[in-house]
């Protein structure tokens, strides 16, 4: 038998943002096979739906800032030097 019991302690958990690598690598995942069954370059996709300062999200907010993902996106191909999905 157990039983929880709350005192002053935080108990045992998961931390903030648990699970977010798992969800990222399937959606990351969608976002290649989509890019590929369009015959478009992964890359490409993603830059095409990045958000930018005057995007609105699905909730309506308008984004003021931003949070360089194009740019983001673009370093890290210069660095990989991507070429390109393999066909």
């Amino acid at each position: 038998v157990a039983y929880t019991v709350y005192t002053n302690n935080t108990y045992c958990g998961a931390m903030r943002g648990f699970g977010a690598t798992q969800m990222a690598f399937a959606y990351e995942s969608q976002m290649d096979i989509l890019a590929h069954k369009l015959r478009i370059d992964p890359i490409q996709f993603r830059l095409q739906n990045a958000y930018e300062i005057g995007s609105t999200t699905p909730n309506s907010q308008i984004l003021t800032h931003s949070v360089r993902v194009k740019e983001t996106i673009e370093r890290a191909v210069e660095i990989a030097g991507w070429k390109g999905a393999a066909q």
